[in-house]
């Protein structure tokens, strides 16, 4: 899903979360933000394990996504 209708401030309000929550290297806040741009938030989570970060940020964005699912319900395409 392409990132539609979401302004920078909300793309930076979502990097800022994710980095004071993370404690993410600035090359891997980068890779983060770049593809929060171009693709949004669900395909991060979706795609965690494919981006080229370590395998630290890989674990703690998989347990975001988890504690969302756990809260929130899937949040795949065609999910609650």
């Amino acid at each position: 899903m392409a990132n539609t209708g979401k302004g920078t401030k909300e793309i930076d309000n979502f990097v800022a979360l994710i980095t004071w929550l993370t404690k993410p290297k600035h090359e891997e806040i980068e890779v983060v933000r770049a593809f929060v741009e171009q693709k949004g938030v669900r395909a991060l989570f979706m795609s965690v394990t494919s981006l080229p970060i370590t395998k630290e940020l890989e674990t703690k964005l998989i347990d975001l996504k988890n504690i969302i699912i756990a809260y929130d319900g899937d949040i795949s395409e065609g999910g609650e």
